[in-house]
């Protein structure tokens, strides 16, 4: 880093002096370090040598456990002037003498140690064991300075120095006249390399000023330069690819930094290359496949490929994706693999297509092998000329060898199972299968005796000779047909017999209707005038008894007048031919109230009508209907001031549910089963007037028109009166609309205004 600045004059100068100097230092270094390890080599074998002196001179010593001697015997380690210290231990290894006298305990081992000598602290130091007779004694611990041998470095140090010195300045004086030999070529190619790099203009070349190793660098920058030219140009198109890329292309490092990201790496994984480059991959990768990178990185170390491989990754907002992805080695100009490069591909629709094929396959199959309709695929054989010979079965169901009998027929022609099938089916299949026109027909089978409802359709394009049958066995339904068929006939004949026998009955029903119609009306008519007659002869002269005897002979010929009226009405209702038409419910509403103009006259009455729909009935019957229902509330509520009434209606699944509501007298709930009898009433005719037909005729008109009729009350809370038609136009439609009627006393006229 000093020299990376300096001009190159300079630089060589440095160069050669540090290279010499580097040389000189080497070599004194070596030198030094040889001598300094023979020193201590010396060293070693010399205190060895005179331990091992002391120890056989100690043997007596400690033998015999002769302090005395063994000091005297240390003693003599005195002439040694570099031994600083001496100790003998005894077998126990416990101190038995030491060397000087006046050596502090301190200073010494509490206990001998490891035989042999080392180096400890700028002192020679080590233990030397006493053994006579192969038996030991104890041990010997000595201690040497190595104040020589430090003497013997000072002094070479300083020729050494000397020697540098004087080969370092004649060094110097060298590379003063050398530098310029070399350095003048290389500052040329230097120009040459400045000018490329600022200009980007790999067409230049450098000048060759000789045929030395210079003039050949000189060349070889050239063709350098011509490689690069080539190689950019090459780099150049590349980048252009890998940009260009929708697939994610990726180099890493071997140990899995990313060092490189294209748009398309940015696209599928959501990172920009900021994010990315310099981070491991395993940020993208989910918990339970974190070891796949180690696992392609190692394959990718030995020189391998890792061909297309399907797995999972994770974008940068969580969401898992589908990827192919392929591996291959980096190498540098040396051939050594130093990364990897990584093609990876988002998969996921394909995926999930394949997921929606596989199960599009196990649904097939399941309905393929639960069906109960037999089906199997066909695929026609032609003979030579092109003509529908035979046909091979390709698939069956179950329900194919169920309803055929045929076993194992899949992978076999027709004709080797059935060899006496008839030809012209070969001929119905072939043609289907040429114009691709599906077909319906039924197939009687009369080997076996059985019929068949078969569709058949062309599998394939155009070229394709494959055939679907689905087909369906319906020999029982032929046999029901055909028993149906006797029975209609024989019913046909049965309903003409019964129709000129209901025509004959209604016949004589009309004819009995106009009998009493006529002849009990006659005898009421005489009672009725003779009444009127006496009621003059006698010209008032009969006294109240009599009077209120008259009166109700009267009254009682009107009220069986009456009845016999309202029992040919219902009569009627039941052998009357309906005639459906589309009808406005609430105009039909508003025309029977009009039609209670007098009953209502006098009287505050507030109306509630909801928006009623247009309905499919007859029309004449359901005013009917309508008049008893509305003329029962006007009349039962007759107490009320003001009487309420409300008429509604609500859709209940297929039927349209109609209402009428008042706050009259109402009735006892537990004879609410006698309200549609004939001649059933809940109230005495002196409250309230009536013959108790009129719900029976409601009843039936409901009936006849497939509805239902039914009431809800409690005595003196009103009573609400509900019948239902089936819907058979549209849906009930619209909003409610509440009404208040009040008839005018002077006027008598309705006149309507909004409540609310």
């Amino acid at each position: 880093m000093l020299l990376k600045d300096t001009p190159i004059r300079q630089k060589l100068m440095l160069i050669i002096l540090m290279t010499s100097g580097t040389v000189l230092l080497l070599t004194g270094a070596a030198f030094f370090t040889s001598v300094f390890f023979s020193f201590r080599q010396t060293a070693v074998q010399q205190l060895s040598t005179l331990a091992e002196v002391t120890a056989v001179n100690s043997t007596a010593s400690l033998a015999f456990q002769n302090q005395d001697d063994a000091r005297e015997v240390l003693s003599g380690l005195k002439v040694e002037r570099h031994i600083v210290a001496a100790a003998l231990y005894d077998k126990d290894g416990k101190l038995f003498v030491s060397y000087p006298g006046n050596l502090a305990v301190e200073d010494l081992p509490a206990v001998s140690g490891n035989n042999g000598f080392h180096f400890d602290s700028g002192y020679l130091v080590g233990f030397q064991p006493v053994v006579q007779n192969g038996k030991r004694l104890g041990t010997l611990y000595l201690k040497s300075d190595l104040e020589v041998m430090n003497e013997q470095f000072r002094l070479y140090g300083e020729i050494a120095a000397a020697i540098v010195a004087i080969c370092f300045l004649f060094a110097y004086l060298l590379s003063v006249t050398l530098q310029k030999k070399i350095s003048q070529p290389i500052l040329a190619l230097a120009e040459t390399a400045r000018a490329v790099s600022d200009h980007r203009d790999y067409s230049v070349r450098a000048a060759k000023l000789g045929n030395d190793e210079l003039g050949l660098l000189t060349d070889a920058f050239n063709q350098m330069l011509a490689r690069i030219q080539e190689q950019n140009q090459s780099l150049e198109r590349l980048a252009a690819i890998v940009e260009s890329s929708d697939d994610a292309i990726i180099s890493k490092t071997l140990d899995g930094i990313v060092t490189s990201w294209n748009p398309g790496a940015e696209k599928l994984f959501g990172y920009s290359a900021a994010e990315v480059v310099g981070k491991h991959m395993r940020m993208m990768f989910p918990p339970e496949r974190v070891n796949e990178e180690s696992e392609i990185l190692k394959r990718i170390g030995r020189g391998e490929s890792v061909e297309h491989f399907e797995t999972v990754r994770i974008r940068k907002d969580g969401r898992r994706i589908d990827v192919s992805v392929a591996h291959s080695p980096i190498t540098d100009n040396q051939g050594k693999i130093i990364g990897a490069s990584k093609i990876a591909r988002d998969i996921t629709a394909r995926k999930e297509t394949e997921a929606r094929l596989r199960q599009s396959e196990i649904r097939y199959r399941m309905l393929f092998d639960t069906l109960i309709e037999g089906f199997c695929v066909i695929e026609i054989v032609l003979d030579a000329a092109g003509r529908p010979l035979d046909y091979l079965f390709l698939e069956t169901n179950p329900a194919f060898e169920k309803q055929t009998g045929l076993h194992n027929a899949q992978g076999k022609r027709m004709r080797e199972i059935a060899p006496d099938h008839e030809a012209y089916w070969f001929e119905i299949y072939g043609e289907i299968a040429r114009t691709g026109e599906p077909r319906h027909f039924e197939n009687e089978a009369k080997a076996l005796g059985r019929f068949y409802d078969v569709h058949a359709y062309r599998v394939g394009g155009p070229e394709s000779r494959r055939v679907a049958i689905l087909f369906n066995d319906i020999t029982e339904r032929k046999r029901a047909e055909a028993e149906v068929r006797k029975l209609n006939a024989e019913l046909e004949q049965r309903v003409a017999q019964r129709t000129a026998q209901l025509e004959v009955s209604n016949k004589e029903l009309e004819a009995f209707s106009y009998s009493v119609s006529h002849d009990l009306r006659a005898p009421l008519r005489h009672i009725d005038g003779f009444v009127k007659l006496l009621d003059k002869q006698i010209n008032g002269a009969v006294d109240d008894r009599s009077r209120r005897y008259l009166d109700i002979i009267a009254d009682s010929a009107k009220r069986m007048g009456a009845l016999i009226d309202d029992l040919l009405v219902f009569s009627r209702m039941g052998r009357a031919e309906m005639r459906r038409a589309k009808i406005n419910a609430r105009a039909l509403v508003d025309e029977v109230i009009a039609s209670l103009e007098t009953e209502m006259q006098g009287r505050r009455i507030s109306w509630k009508i909801d928006k009623l729909p247009e309905i499919e009935a007859d029309a004449a019957m359901l005013r009917q209907v309508w008049a008893n229902l509305i003329g029962n509330a006007v009349k039962y509520s007759r107490q009320r001031d003001p009487a309420e009434i409300e008429i509604g209606c609500t859709q209940e699944n297929e039927e349209y549910v109609f209402y009428v509501r008042d706050n009259g007298v109402g009735f006892d709930m537990q004879y609410a089963h006698k309200l549609f009898g004939v001649f059933q009433r809940l109230h005495r005719a002196e409250e309230f007037e009536g013959t108790g037909i009129g719900l029976a005729n409601v009843q039936r008109i409901v009936h006849r028109h497939g509805g239902r009729v039914w009431a809800q009350s409690k005595l003196n809370e009103g009573a609400t009166f509900y019948f239902s038609l089936p819907v058979l136009r549209r849906d009930l439609e619209g909003t409610a609309e509440t009404t208040t009627t009040t008839t005018n006393e002077h006027h008598g006229t309705p006149e309507t205004h909004p409540v609310g």
